[in-house]
């Protein structure tokens, strides 16, 4: 075989993908930035806002339907497809074995790199690591693939049914300390917003620690650290097997039929946004008590996500065939393709306006505000993209991935 046969072919690009890569990654930023600016239980927990703003709670109900893990689970789903895509362009060449687990080892440093220098949030090196287990499953059969997928994504909710039995029966310093976690003492937030409003080896240390919270261990820390470990896992590989079994299935690729996307997205959101809906009204009836809203609350919104990333599915592809804002799905595709650049980027804008490196506005603004932030980071990447792809086959960061895995600088222009 020549040198030339040797060079794996470039998969084709599917544009219905990229824009649904774009929607979602876009997406993220929108419960991502809470992270960035507040504390970071203030994700889950509304009680936590730092502002008096009367819009807040909206904005935080709004958001735990419509948001809250459903563009993660988009995403997860989209870089399953993904690795199937470049499987099919790996085993047309020699050594697709190596490139793929040479691949996604440089994305697990991407992550590792990601978390410790910029931000404890990443799931690159989450996404590197399941991506390795999906090289093995890689020629089950679509219908296979997304009933382990399913399976998998499910875990969370039976680990949460169990801890809402097992969790009230803990020791008084256990339920102690959740609680404490779920709302902190003032004197534990004004100590986060100043470590984070400091320097950078302050927060490099911080995270190179794992947190001060990380000292602690008792019953409740250890479950609690375990469920979350369940779930980020289990989320992410359970989406990804269900990605590359719907496009399989052509999906995602947007081979299926109008009226199957349509439906999709009727039953997707008709069953998914009451289902989060109900959930955040237990957490109301609850009034965000630590110990229901750690575990069993979860549960809702953890199975509506599955239904409401499916009609967002359906939206987007219904969308893609239409002749209206066709500009807006070219942007959209444009920051698909720079996925890579683009969520790296959010972090160093996000910590710039945060954290003391930057402007230091952490834990100075109000969830309202926040979204004016977002829409101003989202203008600055779909501009960005769309310039960049003009003059650029692949973004700074895929060119650098592709060249390391390929071992060799690879064509950008």
């Amino acid at each position: 075989m020549t040198k030339q046969q040797q060079i794996p072919v470039k998969p084709a690009r599917i544009e219905s993908i990229d824009v649904l890569r774009g929607f979602a990654l876009l997406g993220l930023l929108s419960m991502n930035i809470v992270s960035f600016s507040m504390p970071d239980i203030a994700y889950y927990n509304p009680a936590l806002d730092l502002s008096d703003s009367s819009s807040d709670i909206w904005i935080f109900s709004i958001a735990h339907v419509l948001a809250d893990q459903k563009f993660m689970a988009l995403f997860s789903l989209l870089f399953g497809a993904s690795t199937i895509l470049i499987l099919r362009s790996y085993e047309k060449s020699d050594g697709a074995a190596k490139r793929h687990f040479s691949r996604n080892a440089w994305l697990v440093l991407f992550g590792f790199l990601h978390g410790i220098l910029l931000w404890e949030g990443d799931v690159l090196l989450i996404y590197g690591l399941s991506a390795m287990l999906l090289y093995f499953l890689r020629n089950f059969t679509a219908k296979t693939l997304i009933i382990t997928g399913l399976a998998c994504y499910l875990i969370p909710v039976e680990y949460n049914l169990l801890m809402g039995w097992l969790v009230p029966q803990l020791d008084a310093n256990s339920l102690q300390w959740l609680n404490q976690y779920w709302q902190p003492e003032t004197a534990k937030i004004v100590q986060d917003i100043a470590l984070y409003q400091g320097p950078f080896y302050d927060q490099f240390m911080h995270r190179l620690d794992g947190g001060s919270s990380a000292a602690v261990i008792n019953d409740g820390s250890e479950l609690l650290g375990l469920g979350q470990l369940v779930d980020y896992f289990c989320r992410s590989l359970g989406m990804m097997l269900i990605g590359m079994g719907l496009f399989q299935q052509g999906v995602l690729s947007g081979n299926r039929g109008y009226q199957f996307y349509r439906v999709l997205m009727l039953i997707g959101f008709g069953v998914g946004i009451p289902l989060a809906s109900l959930g955040l009204v237990g957490f109301y009836i609850y009034e965000y008590e630590a110990v229901y809203s750690l575990f069993l609350g979860k549960v809702p919104n953890h199975i509506a996500t599955l239904f409401i990333a499916a009609g967002y599915i359906g939206l987007l592809q219904l969308f893609c065939r239409g002749n209206l804002f066709k500009q807006l799905q070219h942007s959209l595709a444009a920051v698909g393709k720079l996925a890579l650049t683009n969520y790296i980027a959010q972090t160093i804008i996000a910590t710039f306006v945060f954290y003391g490196i930057g402007l230091g506005l952490y834990g100075q603004v109000s969830r309202a505000e926040l979204l004016v932030i977002m829409a101003v980071i989202w203008l600055v990447q779909i501009s960005f993209s769309v310039f960049w792809l003009q003059h650029f086959k692949y973004g700074p960061l895929e060119w650098l991935w592709r060249s390391l895995t390929q071992g060799r600088p690879v064509k950008i222009r």
